[in-house]
């Protein structure tokens, strides 16, 4: 079971960037487009930064000690980066099909109205 973890959580560390800005601007129209996918890859590396001064914070602290047991810093970060990605591959199976895929696939004139 660790092992098929491990590998859930690495395949999904920044996997998602090439589904997500395709996607997203499907929902945007073409006069807005350009900007936000700006801020899209503005904010991605702010994510990015963040998530390094998170590592810097907590991989500088002492280990954790919970009901007795220790608990080492790296796992902690491990744990509050991976939470991240986890909710994004449940939305994944909450969001819409995309406009383009109900156009081309499925109900033909169904993508006209999103």
């Amino acid at each position: 079971m660790f092992p098929q973890l491990i590998f859930l959580f690495l395949s999904s560390v920044g996997g998602s960037i090439p589904v997500i800005i395709p996607y997203s601007s499907e929902f945007i129209r073409n006069k807005y487009r350009g900007s936000y996918l700006s801020m899209q890859c503005v904010f991605w590396t702010f994510g990015r930064l963040l998530c390094g001064g998170v590592a810097w914070m907590i991989l500088t602290m002492d280990d954790f000690h919970v009901v007795g047991y220790q608990v080492y810093n790296w796992r902690v970060f491990l744990a509050i980066s991976a939470l991240p990605s986890l909710i994004g591959a449940v939305m994944y199976f909450i969001f819409p099909e995309s406009p383009r895929y109900l156009l081309e696939v499925r109900w033909g004139g169904m993508g006209r109205f999103l």
